[in-house]
């Protein structure tokens, strides 16, 4: 039965003719005196059960559909919440940037000291633009907001295209305080009033940073080669799975290198006295584990390859 106002004609004729061959095969074996009788009585039972099953499948319809109205109004409600949310650490985020550059300005906080709060505010508007298309696209569609990369357009927008600029717009800015940060480092450094370990981590950030924004980019393409019909659904997808695959094998190979440089700074001052032994089998835990979440990437990666071959 589908779920159309009215119940499928086709079902009905079938139904009625099994109905109809029920009542010829048992007027065949029924008694003479008594065989129109029973035959006039099924007759009837028939048309109750299909009257029946007709107002049993509007009604079922008409409470699928209030639930589809109950559902989309609640979901409009609480994305409505969350954009109202948005705003308001928005405006925390604006408001925390403006007195570190007032601070910085009277030379109380030094320039970099900015580099985090304006990270905060870039990623408060990101979020607020987010939440703003949630609430459209609930309200073109009653359905919750699909940011797959196979998503379709609704009402003729392309809300799950619009939200991946987002995050292209977010990556962008971590990516700039990013290097903003490994500039200043890199200045202490050769000043010698910091060490190797956090350049190291400087650089680490910059990678992360930059595997996102690439990342981001990658599924950017994506989702316009499948809008354009080049890529079908499943495979829009598993390339989209690549691309994450790809970002987090970059990730993980910088957080490997910095790994081997933590072991290596421990090492070095537990031999010299300066640190436990605890701090050297701690860094040799999280290089095995960064070791380990590599590998585990590269044989992802090996999988999908074996899927899109075999869907070839």
């Amino acid at each position: 039965m589908n779920t159309n106002d009215t119940v499928d004609p086709e079902f009905t004729a079938r139904l009625e003719w099994q109905v109809r061959t029920a009542l010829r095969r048992t007027s065949r074996f029924a008694r003479p005196a008594r065989g129109a009788w029973r035959v006039a009585k099924l007759a009837k039972s028939a048309a109750i059960v299909v009257v029946a099953l007709t107002a049993g499948a509007t009604a079922t319809l008409a409470l699928q559909r209030v639930q589809e109205s109950r559902s989309a109004q609640l979901r409009g409600h609480i994305a409505s919440l969350e954009l109202a949310r948005a705003a308001q650490r928005q405006k925390l985020c604006a408001d925390a940037l403006a007195r570190v550059d007032a601070a910085i300005a009277r030379g109380m906080e030094p320039v970099s000291a900015r580099n985090e709060a304006e990270l905060a505010a870039a990623r408060g508007v990101g979020e607020l633009r987010r939440r703003q298309l949630d609430v459209e696209e609930i309200a073109a569609s009653g359905r919750a907001p699909d940011d797959s990369l196979a998503a379709p357009r609704v009402g003729g927008r392309d809300f799950a295209g619009a939200r991946l600029g987002v995050d292209l717009d977010d990556a962008s800015a971590a990516l700039a305080v990013a290097q903003h940060a490994l500039e200043h480092v890199q200045q202490l450094a050769s000043a010698g009033a910091t060490g190797t370990g956090e350049v190291a981590d400087a650089r680490a950030a910059v990678a992360h940073a930059m595997s996102e924004v690439d990342r981001v980019h990658a599924r950017t393409g994506l989702r316009s080669r499948f809008l354009s019909g080049e890529l079908s659904a499943a495979r829009v997808e598993w390339l989209g799975r690549i691309a994450d695959n790809e970002a987090a094998t970059i990730r993980r190979a910088a957080e490997l290198e910095r790994a081997k440089a933590v072991v290596e700074r421990a090492r070095t001052l537990s031999a010299a006295g300066f640190a436990p032994q605890g701090d050297v089998a701690a860094a040799e835990l999280a290089l095995a584990d960064a070791q380990a979440e590599l590998m585990i990437l590269r044989d992802e990666r090996a999988l999908l390859d074996e899927e899109l071959a075999a869907a070839h």
